[in-house]
């Protein structure tokens, strides 16, 4: 992708609808640079229900769409406990004998762990595994078998901590995928595949309004938006897949009616952190958006307008931020929680969190209902808790 293009691309759209237009130009011929600002310190949000939140500290992550869809095959979940930064601590790992008997081991504790929960004599499909440095194949007749086989072997080299350090994550990994993927992230649009969000971690670039994703709260540092997988779009991706986007902001010209051309233009549209004046482009946008939306045919609007309508707006008509798929947790700055939700998790969850974001987690005093099913769009939940909890954490936030 051409950031540089698409920036430039960008400015051009909305400078030429402001002179066909006749609006009133930037006053001082340049953007406020409050604005500027904010945008270069606004950080992104992610917003997530109780349980993913809690399976994201036992992966050691956070996660995208797609990869947690693939949380459904327990040798792709045996891979990501292999991977776990605490198995990763054990150095005799780094042997190519051990890592071969400890990925064996992984294995067949996550598929013993995928067969619990399934109908008697239904078992996971693709048990039969090549070994790709012998090239041997062979049939796990029991996971059970395998368990103690490979526990005997790895005995002989680990110590009886560590063994059971491996044994407890992969138990504890298999069983948050089998309730991960029973119930998943996020909201799903079928477009997110095809304009290949699914691969991302949703965020908004600023307040996040997005109720129907879950109460958690989950604020990044900066620092995440100059990864090379990151990128921004001014507003939601499936704004473009649906063509809203042109109704949205006419000078983007005028609505291309083949999907696959809208998708296109969506990734000749998003901008990243990295390539300087990002900014300028991105508030010109946010100026724009501002006032074609107020009806005021004038670029001359402050920092605290923008701020108005976004707060009146469902998070799709926000900046919407694409991390990479897979976020480690140092990349977390603050945690946003009621304390009623804290308290919902398991005692393993809550420890591990209380250890690490110590000193980076709000806990708040509202009584949220955990189990509101609420989905509808909107910048508001339908629950008055959830509107004065989420009225809280954005204005903290902000």
């Amino acid at each position: 992708i051409d950031f540089v293009q698409n920036q430039k691309d960008n400015v051009e759209h909305v400078s030429r609808y402001v002179e066909k237009e006749k609006w009133e130009r930037l006053p001082s011929g340049s953007v406020p640079q409050e604005i500027i600002n904010w945008i270069r310190t606004v950080r992104p949000v992610h917003r997530c229900r109780p349980e993913i939140f809690e399976s994201i500290f036992l992966h050691g992550h956070v996660m995208s769409r797609d990869y947690m869809d693939q949380l459904q095959d327990p040798i792709f979940v045996a891979t990501s406990v292999f991977q776990h930064s605490q198995i990763q601590q054990i150095k005799y790992l780094k042997g190519k004998k051990c890592a071969k008997d400890a990925k064996e081991y992984i294995q067949a504790l996550v598929i013993e762990e995928f067969e619990k929960p399934r109908p008697l004599g239904v078992t996971i499909a693709g048990t039969t595994k090549i070994d790709t440095t012998s090239g041997e194949t062979y049939k796990l007749k029991s996971p059970k078998e395998l368990i103690k086989n490979k526990e005997v072997i790895l005995s002989n080299i680990l110590s009886e901590d560590e063994i059971t350090t491996i044994k407890t994550k992969a138990i504890e990994i298999a069983q948050a995928s089998i309730k991960l993927h029973s119930n998943p992230a996020g909201i799903g649009h079928p477009p997110d595949k095809e304009l290949g969000t699914n691969r991302n971690v949703f965020t908004v670039l600023g307040p996040h309004l997005g109720h129907y994703y879950g109460d958690v709260f989950l604020v990044f540092k900066r620092e995440i938006l100059h990864h090379p997988d990151a990128n921004f779009s001014i507003q939601a991706a499936t704004s473009y897949a649906s063509g809203n986007c042109f109704k949205w902001r006419p000078w983007l010209g005028k609505e291309m009616t083949v999907k696959e051309e809208r998708i296109k233009f969506f990734h000749k549209s998003k901008l990243h952190a990295a390539i300087p004046g990002y900014e300028y482009a991105t508030a010109l946008e946010l100026i724009a958006l501002t006032s074609f939306e107020s009806k005021k045919k004038s670029m001359d609007i402050d920092l605290e307008t923008i701020l108005d309508r976004w707060l009146s707006r469902d998070s799709h008509h926000s900046i919407e931020a694409h991390l990479p798929q897979l976020i480690p947790l140092d990349y977390i700055d603050h945690i946003y929680i009621s304390k009623n939700m804290f308290d919902s998790l398991s005692s393993k969850a809550r420890e591990f969190i209380n250890t690490i974001f110590k000193n980076r987690i709000t806990k708040t005093s509202h009584a949220v209902e955990l189990d509101d099913k609420d989905t509808s769009f909107g910048f508001k939940p339908n629950s008055k808790i959830r509107q004065e909890y989420q009225d809280f954490v954005l204005k903290d936030i902000m």
